[in-house]
């Protein structure tokens, strides 16, 4: 058994082992980065820190959405980096048997651990370390050194 965080983008769930999660906030303003990987929709601050926004409506081949105030960032700490998604909504943290391994044509398969099946349906099961890819983040870091973050 696995404790994941399950979170909404549009009609898909997808989930984060537990471990990986930081925290879960509401949305914030995204500052964008002149020169940013087409998969990062900018920067965010929380507290001291500055985090990369990975942009996974794009990653999934989903149209781009307006941020509202009831999205939620959840915020990722993989072993290497810090980074945080847009979820439409955190939907549940569930107890879950990782062994049932199922395959699916999900565009977010391939950043996956695992796809799993619940009573609520297919569930992909992202690996964050996976999801960036370390010549990305460094881009990205270098860009961020140069823009001012609200």
């Amino acid at each position: 058994m696995g404790m994941l965080v399950i979170a909404e983008l549009d009609d898909r769930r997808f989930a984060f082992p537990s471990q990986f999660v930081d925290r879960v906030t509401w949305a914030m303003y995204i500052t964008p980065i002149p020169g940013q990987p087409a998969n990062f929709k900018g920067v965010i601050r929380i507290e001291d820190d500055i985090i990369p926004v990975i942009d996974l409506r794009y990653m999934a081949g989903l149209p781009e959405k307006e941020l509202e105030l009831s999205h939620d960032f959840v915020i990722i700490r993989s072993a290497t980096n810090c980074f945080a998604l847009v979820a439409d909504r955190i939907e549940e943290v569930l107890d879950c048997d990782l062994s049932e391994l199922v395959s699916t044509e999900d565009k977010l398969a391939s950043y996956a651990c695992e796809v799993v099946r619940t009573s609520g349906g297919l569930i992909v099961v992202l690996d964050p370390n996976k999801l960036v890819l370390e010549e990305e983040y460094t881009t990205l870091r270098n860009l961020i050194k140069s823009v001012t973050v609200q």
